[in-house]
């Protein structure tokens, strides 16, 4: 699973950063909250990511504390450098070796 966990967040930062590198390198572009909030559709999407982005950071917090986690502090700096997309699978790896400790040992 770890093997898997790992290609999830290396494809959860190469997409994004895919679109986001376009943007950032355009020169003739809006500003970056301006693009953001450029429509209501655009805010819902915005709401409803901050809001996953905020639970999925109070539960791996506590989950990290109460599984000994002591790398946790990668998943924010994920979360604001990339998105979701890296954190999200970058935690599970984190937590596999603890939650399976018969499988770490054996690898």
């Amino acid at each position: 699973m770890k093997r898997m966990y790992a290609g999830l967040a290396i494809i959860g930062t190469i997409v994004p950063w895919a679109f986001f590198g376009g943007y950032f390198t355009d020169g003739d572009r809006q500003p970056f909250g301006d693009a953001l909030f450029a429509s209501p559709l655009m805010v819902g999407f915005v709401a409803d990511l901050t809001l996953s982005i905020v639970v999925w950071l109070i539960w791996s917090y506590r989950d990290a504390r109460r599984m000994g986690i002591r790398t946790w502090w990668l998943v924010p700096v994920a979360s604001l450098t990339v998105g979701l997309s890296l954190a999200l699978p970058l935690y599970l790896f984190l937590r596999e070796d603890v939650a399976n400790p018969r499988v770490a040992a054996a690898n």
